[in-house]
C-alpha cells in the first residue's frame, strides 16, 4: 500500500462458536460481514468501503487469517447473504455489512503463533476481541502481504 493507494487492509473476525466460517468460505464466493465499526466517514482513510482489503480472521485456538478477500461494496444495513445457515446463532435480520468477494487462492492459515513471531500483535492478534473489524496499519500490511505471497 503506498501513500497514494487508498485502499486499506482490515481484519475481518469471525467467532467459530457463532459461525462456521471455514464450511461458508468453501461454498460462497461473495458474501456478507457485519460491520460493526469503522462505517462512518471520520477522515478519508478512517472507515471500510468498496476496494479495500479485508482479512478473514478466525479467533479460537486455532486462531489465524483463512482468507483474503475485497469489500466489493459498502457497509450498509442489508440482510445476511447468501444465507445464515453456517451460523450457530441466529443472526440479526438487518445489520450494517459489507459486501465481500472471497479471493479464490486459499492458503494454509496464517497463525497467531506465526504473526506473532513476526511482531505483529495488533487486536485480534494478541488476545480475543469482541469486535468484528480492526484496522490493520501499514507496516503489518507489508509484513502479511510477503508472507501470503510466500505461500
Amino acid at each position: 500500500m503506498t501513500s497514494t493507494d487508498k485502499k486499506r487492509a482490515w481484519f475481518f473476525q469471525a467467532n467459530p462458536k457463532k459461525y462456521n466460517i471455514q464450511g461458508a468460505l468453501s461454498k460462497y464466493k461473495v458474501m456478507t460481514w457485519e460491520v460493526t465499526r469503522y462505517f462512518k466517514q471520520i477522515d478519508e482513510d478512517s472507515f471500510i468501503k468498496k476496494g479495500d482489503i479485508a482479512l478473514i480472521w478466525v479467533s479460537g485456538s486455532k486462531a489465524g487469517i483463512y482468507a483474503t478477500a475485497e469489500v466489493i461494496e459498502d457497509p450498509r444495513e442489508r440482510a445476511i447473504y447468501p444465507d445464515a445457515q453456517y451460523c450457530h446463532i441466529k443472526p440479526k435480520e438487518f445489520a450494517r455489512r459489507a459486501l465481500l468477494e472471497i479471493k479464490p487462492e486459499r492458503q494454509n492459515p496464517i497463525s497467531r503463533e506465526e504473526l506473532i513471531a513476526r511482531g505483529i500483535t495488533l487486536p485480534p492478534i494478541s488476545e480475543f476481541y469482541q469486535a468484528t473489524n480492526f484496522v490493520i496499519d501499514k507496516e503489518t500490511w507489508e509484513i502479511i502481504k510477503v508472507i501470503l505471497a510466500n505461500r
